[in-house]
């Protein structure tokens, strides 16, 4: 097993940081599991997020926080793929990436199979009440992406998609 740096040249905490390096002009996060060395790229300050992600400094693994930032996370790689490769435009990418920090803040401390179409619907109430009817139902988008993905992964115990199943209030024109 290795020391413990002296230097720190690039103020990484020990425990939030853990397993993040910086080598051949990039950092790179080492993953416990099969997946090994990930290049997280040259900016420290995505690269540190990303490690927090990783070392689940704020004890948040198997919530919706979680789950919503592994999505962005698989959101990113599929960046500039092409659609057999099921690819995402890096509009598409931006768009989730801020619609997930709401969908946290409501979410966050669930379990991905704890959340019901009525906790959708509620969501969606308080962005109508909130005067923010529109970008509230592009958050639900979002997490009925985010939903189907889990879905798909199978290891977030989600088997149906809530946002499928959430009442919708019809606004007549």
């Amino acid at each position: 097993m290795g020391r413990r740096r002296k230097d720190n040249p690039f103020g990484l905490d020990p425990k939030k940081h853990a397993r993040l390096t910086f080598k051949h002009g990039a950092f790179y996060f080492m993953h416990r599991d099969e997946r090994g060395w990930e290049r997280l790229g040259t900016d420290i300050r995505e690269a540190k997020i990303k490690a927090e992600h990783y070392n689940d400094a704020g004890n948040t693994y198997g919530t919706m926080a979680y789950w919503l930032d592994e999505f962005v996370l698989n959101c990113e790689k599929r960046v500039g793929l092409s659609r057999a490769q099921r690819g995402m435009a890096k509009r598409t990418y931006e768009d989730y990436k801020k619609d997930v920090e709401p969908l946290k803040i409501f979410f966050g401390h669930m379990l991905p199979y704890e959340v019901e179409p009525h906790h959708v619907g509620a969501y969606l109430d308080l962005g109508a009440e909130t005067g923010r009817p529109v970008r509230a139902n592009r958050e639900k988008s979002c997490l009925s992406t985010a939903f189907t993905w889990m879905i798909r992964q199978s290891s977030a115990g989600v088997k149906v998609n809530p946002c499928d199943l959430a009442p919708v209030s019809r606004t007549p024109l």
